[in-house]
């Protein structure tokens, strides 16, 4: 990827959203017990700044194992990414509801890479989006 590129990408995946995003992302990340990479921000919400209706987020694991939930979703996970659920958060006192996406960092790189054929991936991010959370800078290096 060239340095051009790399820059047009990190500067779409560091524009600003409101503070409560990147709260329920927080909390998002929270639930992974340290394994979480990144939190992305994407959709209708994004593009129109709203905090109403469902809030899209894909959250990227170390290992999709890390989430809490059964092993049976961990298993389905790793043959067919991502696995999809719902959450509601508390953000000053307003409940903010989110569907959210689980995939691991290594199943995100693969899907988005130029030789992958993964639509859903391509279609999600071809469209607007944001990381609202990152772990360090090597995460946020790595998701870009």
């Amino acid at each position: 990827m060239s340095d051009e590129l790399k820059s047009l990408i990190g500067a779409e995946l560091r524009r600003e959203v409101p503070p409560a995003v990147t709260s329920l992302a927080k909390q998002l990340a929270d639930r992974a017990g340290g394994e979480a990479v990144a939190v992305l921000f994407y959709g209708s919400n994004l593009r129109d700044a709203r905090l109403d209706g469902v809030l899209d987020f894909y959250v990227l694991l170390d290992r999709v194992g890390a989430w809490p939930g059964s092993r049976l979703a961990a298993l389905a996970n790793a043959v067919l990414p991502p696995n999809v659920g719902y959450f509601e958060g508390q953000v000053d006192e307003t409940t903010l509801r989110a569907k959210f996406a689980l995939i691991s960092l290594a199943q995100f790189s693969r899907g988005v890479s130029p030789g992958s054929l993964d639509t859903t991936l391509w279609a999600r991010f071809s469209q607007p989006c944001c990381m609202v959370w990152a772990r360090s800078d090597a995460d946020r290096q790595a998701v870009t």
